[in-house]
């Protein structure tokens, strides 16, 4: 049975190592909860993946997709998908609005911290994912872009946060955990890129 251990296995595997067999059946169980939610033929996934690049392109006319403008537009569009609240949107919107006043990377961290700390309550479920990927790249830009220019290092968090925000609004049509894996996933190439992008060699 998923996620249970027989009194045998706990008696071969001691407890530490029962465990993690506990945890790894656990996620065994859940990969096989999300790969039932989500079915997509490559038919399917080429309509999915041309209709958000055609929305995207369609909501940037200025072809700016990382000014505040247009990072907001995209957090509107989770709360018209029902991905998060009114009150969330506000908290990931002072996010943003905290990047472009911001005069550094320390500076903005600080005041990151300070936000959330102060908006624990909306930190559920997807805003919570976007959040700590908007967190975690601050901390990884204060790490490999200490000698990159403010700018550019601006730019590169908002694109992880767009990342992350645009894998909300793809994910969340198969669900809370389709969000989650949009999150992570599009978080993690745009970021990527972005970081890969920045600076000299």
């Amino acid at each position: 049975m998923d996620g249970v251990i027989t009194k045998r296995e706990m008696l071969q595997v001691g407890g530490i190592s029962a465990a993690m067999l506990l945890l790894a059946r656990q996620t065994q169980a859940q990969e096989g909860q999300i790969q039932a939610a989500i079915q997509l033929t490559p038919e399917q996934a080429g309509v999915l993946h041309s209709r958000y690049v055609a929305e995207r392109r369609q909501a940037t006319p200025d072809r700016q997709p990382f000014n505040k403008d247009n990072l907001t537009r995209l957090v509107d569009q989770l709360v018209e998908r029902g991905v998060i609240n009114q009150d969330q949107r506000k908290l990931l919107v002072q996010l943003i609005d905290l990047a472009f006043s911001a005069e550094s990377t320390a500076e903005l961290q600080k005041r990151v911290e300070e936000a959330i700390g102060a908006a624990q309550g909306l930190l559920t479920e997807v805003t919570a994912y976007i959040v700590e990927i908007y967190r975690s790249s601050i901390r990884t830009a204060a790490e490999l872009l200490a000698n990159v220019d403010w700018p550019t290092v601006r730019t590169v968090i908002l694109e992880d946060f767009a990342g992350a925000s645009a894998g909300a609004g793809i994910g969340g049509a198969f669900g809370l955990q389709g969000a989650i894996i949009g999150i992570v996933f599009c978080g993690a190439v745009q970021s990527g890129f972005a970081f890969a992008s920045a600076g000299t060699a």
